[in-house]
Parts: structure tokens; sequence; C-alpha cells
């Protein structure tokens, strides 16, 4: 059945996880805003998890960190990943990745090709 359907059907990834925004189910409750935090303190959660069980950090992908998240909130998830390990972060927005400063290097992509910016 797995191989049909192209994925596993069973196992704790598939375990249904309920996250409370002021004892609420956060899928009706939560703004988007308020899931995007959500979700990336579960991802710093396995980040710490990881560095305790491995003895060394991950890399964290952070796709869009800017999209549902305010300038402030979304530097502080920068400066946090970085005192833990590495993240790439990507953003539509250069001017907010140059905000960001000395928590990191800048690249663009531009028509495929990747420099530093």
């Amino acid at each position: 059945e797995e191989r049909r359907a192209g994925r596993s059907l069973t196992g704790p990834h598939r375990d249904v996880v309920l996250l409370q925004v002021d004892g609420e189910d956060a899928s009706r409750a939560a703004s988007s805003g308020q899931a995007r935090s959500l979700l990336l303190v579960l991802a710093q959660a396995m980040l710490d998890l990881y560095r305790q069980e491995r003895g060394q950090a991950a890399v964290a992908l952070l796709d869009d960190l800017d999209s549902e998240l305010d300038e402030e909130r979304a530097t502080a998830v920068c400066a946090e990943v970085a005192r833990h390990g590495q993240a790439w972060v990507t953003t539509a927005h250069p001017q907010w990745a140059q905000r960001l400063g000395t928590q990191g290097r800048v690249f663009q992509v531009v028509e495929g090709a990747v420099r530093a910016a």
C-alpha cells in the first residue's frame, strides 16, 4: 500500500499533534503569524534535540521567513537560530536581509547564479 501511495502510511510521523493558542486548536484559532511561530518553535525544538543527540548542530532551512512574521519576530528567530547553529534563510525582500547585519552573510540568486550581495 505504501508503494502505491508513494509515502509512509504508518509511524510516529503520522501521529496527530494538537497545538493550541489560548486553549483553542491552533488550526482554527491561530493567525497565519501565530501558526508560523508555532512551526518555528517546533523546528527549534527539533534542532535542539538533534544537537543533544548528535553533539553537533544541524542546518535549519527557513523558507520565506519574513512573509508571515513581523520584522522584529523574524529577526529574533534568525538570532536564536544563529546562537545554536546555522541556517539558510530565504526571502523575496533583499532590504530585510540586509538589515540582519552581522548575523550572517547575504547572497542573491539571479538567473540561477548565486553571488554575494
